[in-house]
């Protein structure tokens, strides 16, 4: 009897997807959303994270020196099942740089993901909310033709903030929630 109630336990937990709304305020969502660096492939651009007390607050500096120009924070790997949801609403506040929003299905760097870029503030707060369908395909930071198909929806792995363009200078974003509906 145990055996068969610790077995149906690990096919619900394996069954459950992973919950694709992001309450960094109130919640504390991303306490383990980890910063990215171009580092990874020889950059020197450097991202830092922290929650505040009601944002997730993700900063810092991209360098374009030693072929870098980007770094990112992401949420651990996981299943955010986002099939059938169409809108993406976001309460956030951005300085210095354009920030998107970035969803990735593989943990190789080297494989497609889409990015939405969110617009810039100025330090002002914005409650967006964008059109999952809005999501365009990169690879290895060049843009696709390929629109996001519900497969990719399916199967995301991760859900992160990524500085847009590859320009040095500082970047701040401020991000409240996040929610996929």
């Amino acid at each position: 009897m145990k055996i068969a109630l610790f077995v149906l336990t690990a096919i619900i937990l394996t069954i459950v997807p992973v919950d694709t709304n992001f309450d960094f305020g109130s919640k504390k969502d991303g306490t383990d959303w980890k910063p990215i660096n171009d580092g990874v492939m020889g950059g020197l651009s450097k991202g830092n994270v922290n929650l505040t007390e009601n944002t997730l607050n993700f900063y810092g500096e991209v360098s374009l020196d030693n072929y870098g120009g980007f770094t990112s924070v992401k949420s651990p790997f996981g299943d955010y099942n986002l099939s059938g949801l169409k809108k993406v609403i976001v309460r956030y506040r951005t300085e210095g740089q354009s920030i998107s929003i970035s969803l990735e299905n593989s943990e190789q760097f080297f494989r497609p993901y889409y990015k939405l870029l969110l617009p810039e503030t100025d330090g002002e707060w914005k409650t967006l909310e964008l059109n999952v369908s809005d999501f365009k395909q990169y690879n290895l930071g060049q843009v696709t033709e390929t629109s996001i198909t519900d497969e990719f929806l399916e199967n995301v792995k991760r859900i992160g903030f990524i500085t847009s363009k590859k320009s040095a200078g500082k970047f701040n974003i401020e991000v409240d929630y996040l929610n996929f509906k």
